[in-house]
Parts: structure tokens; C-alpha cells; sequence
């Protein structure tokens, strides 16, 4: 497993924290922030104290740069889903990309790196899909990146998703490079 250093938050960018989820996630200040309905984020809590399974990730926070050419671009996403069974950030890794794989066929992985968020195991994984496939739009090769973390915390798999098009004015690399820090910037507050 590489070692990496915490991630640097720049001092002119946002950290979100919320304590009820015990979680902590910073990003560029230009970026803004997405409200979600309360009484579906109060349904994910009961949801995770209650240990009940659910068949798809529950989204609670997410943020991104108003305006790009998919809507908010690049943008983040916080997930929560409750696993079937302990597994490790390995496992949760490798079961989420098969099921993007199965469901996106135009899905290719560029890179997977396994590190440490913190004092957790992690699993970054950078890879894109046709955007013509998500969006019938678009009628190019262009492409969709996803940057995603993933890690466990015993009983529920969290993943952070950073994505952006081809299309991003600041070009590819800059997105992915700025996706890679805000997921990296991820924590977990509690042991």
C-alpha cells in the first residue's frame, strides 16, 4: 500500500464538516455547495444507526463549479451505503468498479492506486466513460472522468466522486488534478 502524505488543503479553499455523519471534505472556494432535502438526509441516518440495507449509495453532500458544460463541472459527491458484509476498502473498490463497469460499457480504468486517507485504507481510482453514453446529446468521443475514493468503516462503504468532462475549460489534466486533492482532502472523524 503507498504511503501518502495528507492532502494540503490550500488556504483559500472550503472545509465542510458534518459532525452528525462525522466527516470532513474540502474544496476550491469558487466552487458552491448543493443543498439536499432534510427529511431524506435524516432517512439515510436512521437508515445507517438502523443497519438497514440499501440497494443503492446514498448521496448527502455534494459540490462543484457552477456552470460547466454538464452543469457543475468539476463537482464532488459524498456516498454512504450500508455493506452486505465487513469488507475492505479493496473489496468495496473492486465491487463498485465492476458494477460501473457493467452498467457504463464504455467504461475504462486509468489507474488505481491503493493509499491511506488519513488512518484508513483507501482506494483511488481514476478512470472515464463515453460521455455519449450518459448523455445522448453529445455526439463525440468525448469522455466523462470520475476520480473515486473509497474506504470503509466496518459496517458502511463511503465513496467520494469527483467528475468532469472533456469539454472543462481548464482542461483535463487541471480537472483531474484538482479532483484527486478534493478527494483526498476526505476524512473520517470517528475510530
Amino acid at each position: 500500500m503507498e504511503s501518502v502524505p495528507p492532502e494540503t488543503v490550500p488556504s483559500d479553499w472550503i472545509t465542510y464538516t458534518d459532525e452528525t455523519v462525522s466527516i470532513r471534505l474540502s474544496y476550491p472556494s469558487d466552487w458552491e455547495s448543493l443543498e439536499f432535502d432534510p427529511a431524506a438526509f435524516d432517512e439515510m441516518l436512521d437508515s445507517l444507526e438502523a443497519g438497514t440495507e440499501r440497494g443503492e449509495a446514498l448521496t448527502f453532500f455534494s459540490a462543484g463549479l457552477p456552470g460547466g458544460p454538464v452543469g457543475f463541472e468539476p463537482n464532488v459527491q459524498v456516498s454512504v451505503q450500508t455493506l452486505p458484509f465487513e469488507m475492505t476498502a479493496d473489496e468495496f473498490a473492486e465491487v463498485a468498479v465492476q458494477a460501473v463497469a457493467e452498467l457504463l460499457t464504455t467504461w475504462e480504468t486509468s489507474s488505481l492506486t491503493k493509499l491511506r486517507f488519513g488512518d484508513r485504507d483507501a482506494v483511488l481510482v481514476v478512470g472515464s466513460v463515453r460521455l455519449l453514453e450518459t448523455n445522448p446529446e453529445v455526439t463525440d468521443e468525448t469522455r466523462f472522468w470520475l476520480v473515486d475514493g473509497f474506504m470503509t468503516d466496518g459496517t458502511n462503504g463511503w465513496a467520494v466522486t469527483c467528475g468532469l468532462s472533456d469539454l472543462i475549460p481548464t482542461g483535463v489534466d487541471l480537472g483531474l488534478e484538482t479532483c484527486e486533492s478534493v478527494v483526498r482532502t476526505f476524512e473520517l472523524l470517528t475510530p
